[in-house]
């Protein structure tokens, strides 16, 4: 059977479970775990005879220059906030189209994604334009948001992989339509990030953020975000603080100026230490090589879609590899969604109710033998709830 691709003794927990919920959190490596309890501790109780202002200057750097690796561009091109909705609303405000403009957005994507546009629409008189696909989330595909987008367009927000089904949206092909009208693109990398190569500048994405605790495995309290360069000349985020500033510890009240770029977004301090094991987990994943790890996640999500359409499911995720991720959504015909679910993870197969449907996530640290084991539960919880 195929075996994982990173080692299993750094997640204590899969001897007692077989975790398939990536999607929902993902799990931290136990050297990270301890790498960041330690620096908490330090900081802790040590405070500033251990972490001085030089310290505290360089201590986003390591989240920084892993996501630039990550995806692919200059280190001055990323901003480290304590959240995906921090840095999108940032980016957001910044942008806020007004009355006779729309922002292309999905029906089923994650609310974080969807809701600030709702209250800068309430605001500003702006559109928010739906892909609507809840009726029939597997229909979603590419073409469906690009024909949303027309001259009216000012930004087009959307994930590249749908928190529900797993799709995986083509990026390139959404950015050069909005292009043609004007329109810029931002995009939630949260489910796409440390299992779906990232090269947003080829594509010619405006941004790119990402939370760092699921598929990075990283922890609460820690997002990046590429920010195209120029996107925000002339605009300002809303959110200031002690770090709006060039030089901010030379803590000048009187003055405001904001940094060059992308550091615009960062305003104050943040947790840390849910950088620093955020920082650690990408490299983590880039020495794995995220590659790899789709092209496992891939395997191991078709053996086990497979599987669950030979229980009778209906499959919600995509069945062509390039649209296709390590997430598998199904429903069962006849049967309750919610209570296969909970049924599952009573027997140890932890998954998530998402859609009406139940949501299966593999990652590089699950292997075949738990592919198999969760068939066989899916298949013992099917019959008895007959």
């Amino acid at each position: 059977m195929t075996a994982a691709l990173s080692d299993r003794a750094d997640f204590p927990v899969l001897e007692e479970l077989t975790y398939l919920n990536t999607a929902s959190i993902g799990l931290v490596p136990a050297s990270i775990v301890d790498s960041t309890e330690e620096f908490a501790r330090e900081l802790a109780t040590r405070g500033t005879t251990w972490f001085d202002e030089e310290q505290e200057t360089r201590a986003l750097e390591g989240a920084r220059t892993a996501a630039a690796e990550l995806f692919d561009v200059d280190a001055h091109d990323v901003a480290v906030g304590s959240s995906f909705t921090e840095l999108l609303a940032q980016l957001a405000w910044a942008l806020a189209p007004g009355s006779g403009r729309n922002i292309v957005s999905i029906d089923i994507d994650f609310p974080s994604v969807t809701r600030v546009w709702q209250r800068i629409a309430s605001q500003t008189g702006a559109e928010v334009r739906w892909v609507r696909v809840a009726g029939d989330p597997g229909s979603l595909d590419t073409a469906r948001v690009i024909e949303a987008i027309d001259e009216r367009t000012a930004v087009v927000c959307v994930s590249h992989v749908q928190y529900s089904t797993g799709y995986v949206l083509d990026l390139a092909a959404v950015t050069r339509a909005a292009r043609e009208v004007g329109a810029v693109v931002l995009v939630d990398a949260t489910q796409a990030a440390g299992q779906v190569p990232l090269r947003p500048k080829e594509w010619g994405v405006d941004a790119l953020l990402a939370g760092g605790y699921k598929w990075l495995g990283g922890m609460f309290g820690a997002a990046v975000a590429y920010v195209r360069p120029g996107l925000l000349a002339g605009r300002r985020p809303p959110i200031v603080g002690w770090l709006t500033d060039p030089e901010p510890y030379t803590l000048e009240a009187t003055r405001l100026q904001w940094p060059a770029g992308a550091r615009t977004l960062e305003a104050s301090t943040s947790s840390y230490s849910a950088a620093l094991a955020l920082g650690l987990a990408i490299r983590y994943s880039l020495g794995l090589g995220v590659d790899r790890v789709r092209a496992h996640g891939l395997a191991l999500a078709a053996t086990l879609a497979d599987g669950l359409r030979e229980l009778g499911a209906d499959l919600l995720s995509p069945e062509k590899p390039s649209e296709g991720s390590g997430i598998v959504t199904v429903r069962f015909p006849g049967h309750d969604a919610d209570r296969i679910t909970a049924q599952l993870n009573a027997r140890g197969v932890v998954v998530s109710p998402r859609l009406q449907a139940t949501r299966f996530s593999v990652h590089h640290h699950t292997n075949g033998e738990e592919v198999a084991h969760a068939l066989q539960v899916a298949r013992e919880v099917l019959g008895a709830d007959k």
